[in-house]
C-alpha cells in the first residue's frame, strides 16, 4: 500500500506555477509529483548542511582551558580595581588635593 497523501493548498506566483507546469510537462509527471520531489531534495540538502553552532562547539572543544588559573587571574584583578577604588575614595575624602 502506498503512502497515504494528504491535500495542502498553497499559493504561488504565476512564473512558479508556470515552471512546475512546464518541468511537469517535460518529466510526464504531474504538478504534484513535481512539488513532492522538490520538496525531498529541499529536505534532503538541509540535512546536509552544517550547524554552525555545532561546529563552533566542536571547535571549541579542541582547546583546553584552565579554569583554576583563569578564576585565580579573575580574583586578583578584581582585587586590584576593589583597592584602587577604595583609595581613591579616602583619597578623595582625607586629601588637601582635589581628584578631577
Amino acid at each position: 500500500m502506498e503512502n497515504p497523501m494528504k491535500r495542502k493548498q498553497y499559493h504561488m506566483t504565476n512564473e512558479d506555477d508556470k515552471t512546475v507546469k512546464d518541468l511537469a510537462a517535460s518529466k510526464g509527471w504531474s504538478e504534484a509529483e513535481v512539488v513532492r520531489e522538490a520538496i525531498r531534495e529541499y529536505s534532503l540538502k538541509e540535512r546536509q548542511k552544517s550547524n554552525p553552532l555545532l561546529v563552533m562547539a566542536d571547535n571549541a572543544e579542541k582547546y583546553s582551558v584552565d579554569f583554576k588559573r583563569c578564576h585565580h587571574e579573575r580574583t586578583r584583578i578584581q582585587r586590584v580595581f576593589s583597592f584602587d577604588y577604595h583609595f581613591e575614595q579616602k583619597l578623595a575624602t582625607h586629601s588637601p588635593f582635589k581628584i578631577l
